[in-house]
């Protein structure tokens, strides 16, 4: 009695375990759940995992939304050389994007391109890849301000100001929502990287 009492406890168990939900489907995984393994978990039908990764994240299919094609449009305005002079700064505590100013990263300040732009910066010879992430005076009459890492790159962290080119190299350097992973608020056009308790990296989302 014991015996049978006790293959019928398993069977129970056993139809438990493989039971299906009563709409004969599975649930999906949301928009920002960082544990899909294919896309057919996700409710949006796109798992987007980094090289290498075994875990990814359910993201809405690639595709632009308006608020991106606007910044990528307003820099697509600008031309993709631009001539001028450019100098070294000691900028102030916080860059006018948020960031604390660091001298050894390699950024700069300009007056109108947006900010996470990646520009290539030649200067007598020598070049520089830099990132925008500050606003320059617009009363100096420089078109670019330097780190003290881009300045050094190029040889000018002792002299005024000097006669440079720049190129444009990235329409926008800033994460779309749900692109990429991120590690800090800055790299997301949204201004917002959204973590899980105790993960150090998370993804781009809009802010609610």
């Amino acid at each position: 009695m014991k015996d049978a009492a006790a293959v019928w406890a398993k069977l129970f168990l056993m139809l438990i375990i493989s039971a299906k939900p009563l709409n004969g489907l599975s649930e999906c995984k949301r928009l920002g759940n960082n544990s899909c393994l294919n896309h057919r978990e996700c409710c949006s039908g796109y798992c987007f995992k980094e090289p290498g990764w075994e875990l990814g994240v359910c993201k809405r299919p690639q595709s632009k939304n308006e608020d991106e094609s606007k910044e990528e449009n307003s820099v697509c305005n600008y031309p993709s050389f631009e001539k001028g002079t450019c100098a070294y700064y000691q900028g102030d505590v916080e860059t006018a994007n948020g960031e604390v100013f660091d001298e050894n990263e390699m950024t700069a300040a300009h007056q109108t391109l947006p900010f996470n732009t990646m520009v290539n910066v030649e200067i007598m010879g020598a070049s520089v890849v830099v990132r925008i992430n500050d606003r320059k005076d617009d009363l100096n009459g420089h078109i670019l301000d330097m780190s003290f890492a881009a300045a050094e790159g190029v040889g000018i962290t002792d002299k005024d100001e000097v006669p440079c080119q720049l190129k444009i190299l990235t329409g926008i350097g800033c994460t779309p929502s749900y692109g990429n992973t991120c590690v800090m608020h800055h790299e997301c056009c949204s201004r917002f990287c959204f973590k899980e308790m105790f993960s150090e990296a998370g993804f781009c989302t809009p802010r609610g």
